[in-house]
């Protein structure tokens, strides 16, 4: 039966905007929304923006015999389930496809429809074809309904990731469905394919989306049927079978007797339509004319609509039209249909002026170029015409272009065929109305930016409440749809600026929007869900910028971080953006900084707030199960991950979307991914004990899966040439694969007797390196698989991770142990370590790709970067996971840190940020461009890119002067005077500065026109000399800033380097024209030179000291020595750096030459050998860009782009400067002052430091001596002194006051000292080791007194004395607590026995007549010491018992957990007198009362100090923000619980108790009020960052921690429905580049504007005496 035989012209519809004026309305979903509804909106399907995109159906009677082969097929069941029709553009192909749709509705059988436009940013999107699709199949059938739901009810949905979509989304529900009976077999239509995904960008996910494609004929069944058109046949089958049954549209001479005869039918029923409503008769123009117009068309439907479209124009002539175009050119194809769309526009602006030509230019190409339909009321505001004229005209040239520019019904306007833009853009094609694609996206982006800059403004939407998600508000004001386009595709259009024209009006638009709107343009994010956006705005943003505009740029860098570190609260809630992200962003945030002041009515942070953004850059979300293991690509661009949910996953490494993904094939948890050299696969191990090789873009399988193992695969690894992978295994075998037969080829090899857990090549390929359960490494010959070194034994635990470094020399490994070692890879020896810091398992390690520093992982949650030549932590530990870390990468550039982890999420992180706790002396996250050391080798001067030159003492890294400023750019190069007196600069800025260091004055010098690269004085001190990217060098006068030659001119390229010979009377310069030149230094003139033989450029010069010979180095990576009197290389080239010589200079005795190489080394070279006699010295993490000797020449201080600087012992290369600050490892034992106004602590990290109890600052410390664990520390009952124990079996006796020890260490213990303790009349120091003995000591003078007291069997773990000093209780190992005379050392009462294990703390009380003890039996029990008999046994600890104490009344019993908690119990009755006290995030090794007993401080393995209020109520107990606070009834505003003396505006209240914080997501929210907006009883407070969580305490708990204390100050808090009241209008944030209009910068001001211009004109006016002081005054302030 014919199809469509009875069908009327049908029309597709397709979405609307609200309303006809285009104002989009923000979604927020109704709360009587069916529940369903809400979890498929997660698919965030296309269907809105399909409604209202009309496309035609085929005219009755015409396809006839298409539409009969589509109808076989559609009953095939037997035939290919895809129908591909095919054609050139305009042959028709969504006409068949819109009908295919109308007749498929009235069968019932259409399952969803997709038309793809290209010039649509959602239509035209890959990503979001299949989802859309998804939607409709769940409306189509209930069974995949209800399989969609389940999926995406128990799934964290990526809506970027299209092969997720097609496999979960698309082939899992319609498989799994079982009652397919109930509905018909489904047809899903897809037209115009060849628009989805054809933005350059989008081209990687468009191959992915035909792949997919293409695998719908495997994966699905027969029954269901997939229609597709576009202009070619992109999918090809990967088999001999046909992949689908396919229908060619031809054209042109190709066309068929059927096309031309459904052509000359559609001509006549067209021309009938039109021919009454323009006066003709019916019959017109006749058959003949009809029959041209036939042959003419070709096949080529666009071409007959565009004709009919035109004749019917209610303008012109129609026979004169009709005769215009039977007498165009006939051309074939696209020839044709370009003739007839030059017609249809020289006929409508014939004789046109040329302001209406660049009108239409103006039109048509914004309606080209924009990303989705724009509405008609809109043109006028991305034209910036927005009078009657312009909007009148603007008609005119719609209704002129109305053939080949439809408006719908909704006032959308579409071009109705891609052809038309094709032609316009074509100069060639389209001559006059040529439309310039890169000047309107440029006109389109700065029309964007200037919307936003006028529209965008605070609180847009009016929203009444900050206590609600933006689900929950109430229907909000709508936003402009010109504005909603603007805030989402500017960026967009940015990106595809050329960057070359008019780059001047971007950036003025661009630094207005930045420093005046950035925050209100993520509040139009947030409420249109678009969050996302701006993320990937900004880093188009910062790669635009360039090194255009540093001070922009590193806005945009902040701005970013800013929405990374708070994108919770920023999608979440937009009051918050102004609430919680800017006033908890880190004091050095340039984003809060320029606008916190604008909004006075927040929260702050009074103490603790951090200084720099977290380390972690970027979280991904997605997988379902444990993320095992996380690696990045090659190029850094992607990151694959594996996951306990059996899939594997590709990341965008930038933006943290899903690039691919998940791939599915494996049946268990995988265990390992790992990228092969190329970047093109991935390969993985699972517990289902085989790997797979996966194609990294598409996610086909391509290899695998390799079956051998018959346990868990726990590790796989490429080869460095990517052709085999090594697996590693529960079987306790590595086996080696061909990746291309996925057979083994090498293996099983047998050694390890436990799970091999890590394996890795060796970088040549030739060994593999093997980690196992059995606590050993071992590594083997690839290709035999004999051992050729180990089994190496070192850690005490399972080894869980192997690396190699990259020269193949070192290996790392790490331990269930806790530790990481640095092994030989040649002798096994151990070369470092074992490196102690993480408190748990260390379960993945990896080097640097310099080799120069290891990351590691632990089950802590932290991950940490490692000095590889001290074992320091030079970074980090990074927290932010909230479970174990799996596994940790470097990045190729070993820049950035990926991790996985059991929270089901992948992070990056900044491989350079971090706590430092050892190494360098640290510049504020600023390149080191520059050093020096002074003439007397004391300081050093250093410059960097923050414009700042800072003086430093050489010894102890400390700064000694404040910062010098006046640049305005990067310094570049910067020097003593040799009489030490003055400092000179040259700087990017293209001056030079002499700096007094005495007075702080400064000399600036001007002259050259670029870049001053290099500067030296004389040696005398009176010349200064300076050489330029201008090519030049210029001589000047010291003291008056005089030139004294003309500029030096010879080079012929950027001069890199300058400096005096010894003498001062010659000059020598290196340039990026690779020569060195001597010059006079009186005449200004060449005298020997130029030296040719570099072959890069010459990055630095330097005389010998004896001024006959020059050192250069260069960019060729090699130093040579010259001869300067006869140009000759006296010695070298000096090879041995793998990157640019970026610096070098002499000894002072010349025997050696100090290099600095962008290889991250320093080496020494002796001079008259060319060989390397010191180095490479590694430390520094980036390019090392200055080197210099000291004086003595026994040392090197450098200078690098990691921000530091580090001073080198010259001979060794030993670091011997850097600075070591906080605590930085388990806090074992802390202990009040007497007066209760100090709190003393003692840590891991074998150093005391000493706080104030009320502020939480340190006041005194670290104090340094022991070279083990600090034990214990105590006062003396006076406070003065303090007394310590260590595990390096000494005691020390400490000043108090000053920190210095008061005699030598106390010797005399053989094993760890592990408590110390004053005897209360502070003459004596008891201390208890694991040599199982207890001493007396002689306070004043370090003498042993009574001892040892032996008794116990095992080690003793605790004493104390009795209050008059006559006794002293012991706690041991053996569970014992004895009491000891301390007059004859005898056990008097005693030993106490009930505890079952180890007694780990004992206490008196204060009237001497009881002990307490804890125990690791996790109870506590009280004795009376004249009995023995037990008093009381406490048990509600879940961990050990650490540390107890009595209160100083006796009545309280206090206990500090390995369960993370403290308690206070009545030390009669045994019951606990409040909840625990909970916040510390590891073990609490140490507590103690306040001497009156009010207040509770304790010491804990998670590195901090707490001080809790012992009186507090029940409610104090809580999380770490300890107490619960309640937002007030009145909901106005947040003040602080503590009183002040500040009086509160009006509605101000008081903070109370019911306010919790959710450490999950980070919101505070008030359970106790309800919001009067919404009714909702719980209200967002504010929300904290996960680095804070911990820290932040209320007024009842202070934090002590590395860093300060973390205190929120609430009393200017505005919150609830007064929320807007926190911003505080003024006329523009920043001035801009070049003035802005008034009307932009006070905007709504015009009362300030005329009271300002009064009082300018007051100021300009006064001519003398008071009115001329007062003017200047009043200017001064307005300025300000």
């Amino acid at each position: 039966m014919p199809y469509f035989k009875n069908s009327k012209r049908t029309v597709v519809k397709h979405s609307t905007l609200n309303d006809n004026t285009g104002d989009l309305n923000v979604y927020f979903p109704n709360s009587q929304e069916e529940p369903e509804e809400k979890i498929l909106a997660a698919l965030n399907p296309a269907v809105v923006e399909r409604r209202g995109y009309d496309v035609p159906g085929c005219m009755e009677g015409t396809r006839k015999g298409v539409f009969e082969d589509i109808d076989g097929w559609l009953e095939d069941f037997g035939a290919p389930n895809i129908l591909w029709i095919s054609g050139s553009p305009g042959s028709g192909k969504s006409a068949v496809a819109s009908s295919l749709v109308s007749e498929l509705i009235k069968r019932q059988r259409l399952a969803s429809h997709f038309f793809c436009k290209r010039d649509h940013a959602r239509l035209g999107d890959p990503a979001v074809l299949w989802r859309t699709v998804a939607s409709d199949l769940a409306r189509f059938h209930p069974g995949v309904k209800s399989i969609l739901l389940e999926f995406l009810k128990k799934t964290n949905f990526r809506d970027t990731d299209i092969s997720l979509h097609f496999q979960c989304l698309i082939v899992e529900p319609l498989m799994k469905n079982r009652d397919r009976s109930s509905a018909p077999s489904p047809v899903i239509v897809l037209d115009a394919l060849d628009e989805c995904g054809s933005d350059e960008s989008q081209s990687a996910q468009r191959r992915v989306l035909l792949k997919t494609i293409a695998l719908w004929s495997s994966r699905l069944p027969l029954t269901c049927k997939l229609v597709v058109t576009s202009r070619e046949e992109p999918v090809q089958a990967p088999t001999n079978d046909p992949l689908y049954r396919h229908i060619k549209l031809e054209t042109g001479d190709l066309a068929s007797p059927s096309a031309a005869e459904d052509i000359r039918i559609f001509f006549e029923k067209s021309f009938a339509d039109i021919a009454p409503e323009l006066g003709l008769s019916n019959i017109w123009p006749g058959k003949p004319k009809k029959m041209q117009l036939t042959k003419r068309a070709a096949g080529l439907f666009i071409w007959a609509k565009t004709i009919i479209a035109f004749i019917a124009e209610n303008q012109g002539n129609p026979d004169t039209k009709l005769q215009l175009i039977l007498k165009g050119e006939l051309g074939k194809g696209r020839e044709n249909i370009d003739s007839l769309y030059r017609q249809i526009l020289r006929f409508a602006f014939k004789n046109e002026s040329e302001p209406t030509l660049e009108l239409f230019r103006a039109v048509v190409g914004a309606i080209a170029i924009a990303k989705v339909p724009l509405h008609r009321n809109d043109l006028k505001h991305y034209l910036n015409r927005e009078d009657a004229e312009d909007d009148r005209q603007i008609n005119v040239i719609l209704r002129k272009l109305s053939s080949v520019i439809s408006k719908g019904d909704d006032g959308l306007l579409h071009l109705r065929h891609l052809s038309f833009v094709e032609f316009l853009t074509d100069a060639k094609r389209c001559h006059e109305f040529f439309i310039d694609e890169i000047k309107h996206r440029r006109n389109l982006t700065l029309a964007c930016l200037r919307l936003m800059n006028r529209d965008l403004k605070f609180n847009i939407c009016g929203l009444e409440t900050s206590h609600c998600r933006n689900d929950d508000m109430k229907k909000p004001i709508p936003i402009p749809a010109h504005l909603l386009y603007s805030c989402r595709f500017w960026a967009e259009h940015l990106e595809e600026d050329d960057k070359k024209h008019d780059r001047y009006t971007l950036l003025k638009e661009i630094e207005y929007f930045l420093y005046n709107r950035f925050l209100f343009w993520l509040e139009v994010l947030s409420l249109a869900k678009e969050v996302p956006v701006a993320q990937r705005a900004l880093l188009t943003t910062i790669c635009w910028l360039g090194k255009s505009n540093k001070e922009l740029s590193a806005f945009a860098k902040d701005a970013r971080r800013f929405v990374v570190c708070f994108q919770i609260p920023i999608s979440e809630s937009a009051p918050h953006i102004y609430l919680s992200a800017l006033p908890l962003s880190p004091q050095k945030s340039k984003v809060s900084n320029h606008f916190l002041p604008h909004f006075p009515k927040t929260l702050s942070t009074t103490t603790g707030r951090s200084d720099r953004w977290p380390a972690i850059l970027n979280i991904f979300k997605g997988h379902t199960g444990h993320v095992r293991s996380a690696s990045f690509s090659p190029d850094n661009r992607f990151i694959a991950s594996g996951s306990a949910d059996k899939t594997v996953c590709i990341w965008d490494a930038e933006t943290g979307l899903m690039f691919s993904g998940p791939f599915k094939g494996h049946t268990n948890q995988i265990r390992s991914v790992a990228f092969s050299p190329d970047g093109k696969r991935v390969a993985s191990g699972s517990d289902d004990t085989t790997i797979c090789i996966w194609d990294a873009e598409t996610g086909r399988m391509v290899s695998g899966p390799f079956k051998g193992h018959i346990d868990f695969v726990r590790s796989v690894a490429f080869s460095p040439d990517g052709k085999r992978v090594v697996s590693g295994s529960g079987d306790n075998t590595v086996r080696i694969w061909d990746t291309e037969t996925c057979k083994t080829v090498s293996g099983p090899f047998e050694g390890h007797t436990d799970f091999v857990m890590s394996v890795a090549f060796s970088p040549d390929g030739k060994h593999i390196v093997s980690g196992s359960d059995d606590n050993t490494v071992r590594i083997w010959h690839a290709e035999t698989g004999q051992t050729v070194l180990g089994p190496l034994k070192g850690h005490t635990d399972h080894v869980l991770s192997v690396a190699f470094s990259s020269d193949g020399k070192r290996i790392a490994s790490c331990s269930a142990d806790k530790t990481i070692l640095i092994l030989d890879a040649m002798t096994g020896a151990a070369l470092l370590g074992p490196l102690e810091g993480h408190a748990d398992d260390v379960t993945s390690v990896e080097f640097s790709p310099n080799g120069q520093l290891v990351v590691s992982g632990s089950t802590d949650k932290t991950i940490r970067i490692w000095d590889v030549t001290t074992g320091k932590t030079v970074s980090g530990p990074f927290e932010g996971h909230t479970d174990y870390v799996r596994s940790v990468a470097f990045s190729s550039d070993g820049k950035r840190v990926v991790s996985s982890s059991d929270d089901k999420t992948i992070c990056v992180w900044d491989a350079k940020a971090g706590t430092t706790v050892s190494g360098p002396i640290e510049h504020p996250a600023h390149y080191v461009r520059t050093v020096a050391f002074s003439p007397d080798g004391k300081n050093i001067v250093s410059g960097t890119d923050d414009e700042q030159i800072r003086i430093w003492d050489a010894k102890t890294g400390e700064l000694v002067a404040d910062p010098f400023t006046g640049h305005t750019d990067d310094i570049r190069s910067i020097a003593y005077s040799p009489d030490g007196t003055r400092i000179v600069s040259g700087a990017d800025d293209a001056t030079v500065r002499i700096w007094d260091l005495a007075t702080r004055q400064v000399l600036k010098l001007t002259g050259h026109d670029g870049h001053v690269l290099s500067v030296a004085f004389s040696p005398d001190s009176k010349l200064v000399v300076s050489g330029s990217d201008d090519e030049t060098i210029c001589i000047w006068d010291a003291e008056t800033g005089r030139k004294m030659t003309g500029l030096l001119k010879g080079h012929v390229d950027y001069v890199r380097s300058v400096a005096f010979s010894p003498d001062g009377r010659r000059i020598v310069s290196g340039s990026d024209d690779k020569t060195v030149r001597i010059w006079d230094t009186e005449t200004g003139k060449t005298v020997s030179g130029p030296f040719e033989g570099h072959t890069d450029d010459v990055m630095s010069v330097a005389f010998s000291p004896n001024g006959k010979h020059v050192v250069s180095g260069s960019s060729d990576k090699t130093i040579r020595i010259w001869d300067i009197a006869t140009g000759e290389t006296v010695s070298g080239p000096f090879k041995g750096h793998s990157n640019d010589v970026r610096s070098v200079a002499f000894s002072p005795d010349g025997k050696w030459v100090a290099s600095g190489s962008a290889d991250s080394t320093i080496r020494v070279w002796d001079v008259t050998t060319d060989q390397t006699i010191s180095g490479p010295f590694k430390g520094h993490t980036d390019y090392v860009r200055s080197v210099a000797f000291s004086p003595d020449g026994k040392l090197i201080a450098s200078g690098s782009d990691d921000e530091s600087i580090r001073v080198w012992d010259a001979e060794t290369g030993k670091t011997v400067c850097g600075p070591i600050t906080g605590q930085t490892h388990y806090i074992r034992s802390v202990a009040f002052s007497p007066n209760g106004e100090r709190v003393v602590s003692g840590s891991d990290d074998k150093t005391i430091c000493i706080w104030d109890a009320t502020t939480g600052q340190k006041v005194l410390g670290p104090l340094k001596g022991h070279d083990g664990y600090v034990r214990s520390v105590a006062f003396s009952p006076d406070g003065k002194r303090i007394a310590s124990g260590s595990d390096d079996e000494t005691i020390r006796i400490w000043n108090a006051d000053t920190g210095v020890t008061e005699f030598d260490p106390l010797k005399g213990h053989t094993d760890y000292v592990r408590s110390v303790a004053f005897s209360p009349n502070g003459k004596h120091v008891v201390s208890g080791s694991d040599d199982k003995t207890v001493r007396v000591w002689d306070s004043e003078t370090g003498k042993t007194t009574s001892g040892p007291f032996e008794g116990h069997a095992e080690y003793v773990m605790s004493v104390a004395f009795s209050p008059d000093s006559a006794l002293i209780c012991s706690g041991s190992n053996d569970q014992t607590v004895c009491i000891w005379d301390l007059a004859t050392g005898v056990i008097v009462r005693g030993p106490f026995r009930g505890h079952t294990s180890y007694v780990l703390s004992c206490a008196f009380s204060p009237d001497g007549r009881r002990v307490v003890s804890g125990s690791a039996d996790k109870t506590i029990r009280v004795w009376d010491v004249e009995t023995g008999k037990e008093l009381g046994l406490f048990e509600s600890h879940t961990g050990y018992v650490r540390s107890v104490a009595f209160s100083p009344s006796g009545e309280y019993v206090l206990s500090g957990s390995g369960d993370k908690t403290i308690r206070v119990w009545n030390a009669t009755t045994g019951r606990t007198e409040s909840k625990p006290f909970e916040g510390h995030t590891n073990y609490v090794m140490s507590v103690a009362f306040s001497p009156d007993g009010r207040r509770i401080v304790s010491g804990s393995a998670d590195k901090t100090i707490r001080i809790w209020d012992a009186d507090a109520d029940q409610q104090v107990s809580g999380p770490a923000l300890s107490v619960q606070l309640t937002s007030p009834p009145a909901e106005k505003n947040i003040a602080s619980s503590r009183k002040t003396d500040s009086s509160w505006s009006e509605g101000s209240s008081t903070l109370h108790h019911g306010f919790s914080l959710d450490h999950s997501n980070g919101w505070a929210i008030s359970q106790h009020s309800t919001d009067s907006a919404t009714g909702s009883k719980a209200s967002l407070l504010f929300w904290v960052p996960p680095h804070h969580r911990h820290g932040i305490c209320s007024s009842e708990t202070i934090t002590i921690m590395e860093t300060p204390l973390n205190r929120i100050d609430f009393s200017r808090f505005i919150h609830g429905s007064s929320w807007a009241q926190c911003y505080l209008p003024v006329p523009t944030m920043k001035r801009t580049l070049s003035p802005l209009p008034p009307e932009i910068l006070f905007e709504g001001q015009a009362p300030l504007l005329w009271l300002r211009i009064i009082v300018l004109l007051a100021a300009v006016a006064a001519a003398g005496g008071i009115l001329h002081w007062l003017g200047d005054v009043l200017l001064g302030f307005w300025l300000f």
